[in-house]
């Protein structure tokens, strides 16, 4: 799956949890601040990342992640 396919699914997701238009989502864009993501929709948004990707994210990981482009970059270099 290349880059292009990852930032288009994890837009997505991020989309349909946090209830925000796919338009305001960029690889810049913070997830906590810019999204204003709570405990529970990050979660969701977690989860939904494992099972789309088929990966196993600890949470100190996704803790990490700061922006969009955090999450493309980590699922990318997993799946490499």
């Amino acid at each position: 799956m290349n880059t292009t396919d990852i930032y288009a699914k994890i837009k997505a997701i991020l989309a349909e949890q946090l209830n925000v238009d796919e338009a305001l989502i960029s690889m810049d864009t913070a997830i906590r601040s810019d999204l204003t993501a709570d405990e529970s929709g990050l979660i969701d948004v977690l989860l939904d990342l494992e099972e789309a990707f088929d990966l196993d994210i600890p949470d100190s990981d996704f803790e990490d992640m700061d922006t969009v482009g955090d999450i493309v970059e980590y699922v990318k270099n997993e799946m490499d």
